[in-house]
């Protein structure tokens, strides 16, 4: 079977057979791909706790007929304080699955992945867990296209425009005047959006904040 090398973000993992792990892997070359990890769930391992979800590895792939098989995994971030933090873990769940959901299967999407991976970077390093979130969701409307206008937001909310060039900006906790009740107004918003986008109502999500 040939090997590839890739980079990816483990986005989702289940129990497979006897005592494999099924890896659902957002690749920054590839896309999204689906990949066995065979005998991850052993003791013996040799994966040990790196086929968690939010790690970021490098792997070393096997093409297969139907599923690629896990060779080799490297740690490149692991991101331990989201999964220590209910909030952040939560937080990180929902956008793991807001990312699962507008994927395809092998369609490239550097954009995105980078998106995706700063994302993950910021809610490990920051505290403001919600804001975090929503910047994820206007950061993500704008890279996926289908960002309104700044005239279409103002006639949402007066202030939604200015919320969303903060949004928009760096990972960042304070500085703008941006509160409670903006940050609400955004996530219903851009909750309508992508669950529009996607065809899936993400405010059902378990995981959502």
């Amino acid at each position: 079977m040939p090997l590839y090398n890739v980079e990816a973000i483990n986005l989702r993992s289940s129990n497979f057979g006897e005592a494999d792990k099924l890896m659902t892997l957002f690749t920054r070359s590839l896309g999204k791909l689906r990949a066995v990890a065979k005998g991850a769930r052993r003791t013996t391992s040799k994966f040990g706790g790196r086929l968690e979800i939010f790690a970021y590895n490098q792997y070393l792939l096997a093409s297969g007929k139907n599923l690629d098989i896990v060779s080799q995994c490297e740690t490149i971030e692991s991101f331990r304080k989201i999964r220590e933090s209910r909030e952040k873990l939560g937080t990180g769940a929902y956008i793991l699955k807001i990312a699962d959901l507008v994927t395809e299967e092998r369609q490239k999407n550097v954009e995105l992945f980078d998106l995706l991976l700063d994302t993950l970077y910021a809610l490990e390093r920051l505290n403001d867990h919600e804001r975090v979130a929503r910047a994820f969701e206007v950061k993500l409307c704008d890279v996926e296209g289908f960002l309104p206008s700044a005239e279409m937001l103002e006639r949402k909310y007066k202030k939604l425009p200015f919320i969303v060039e903060q949004l928009r900006g760096d990972y960042t906790e304070g500085g703008a005047e941006i509160n409670s009740k903006d940050l609400a107004i955004s996530a219903k918003i851009f909750k309508e959006l992508i669950s529009d986008h996607t065809g899936v109502d993400i405010r059902r999500i378990r995981t959502s904040i």
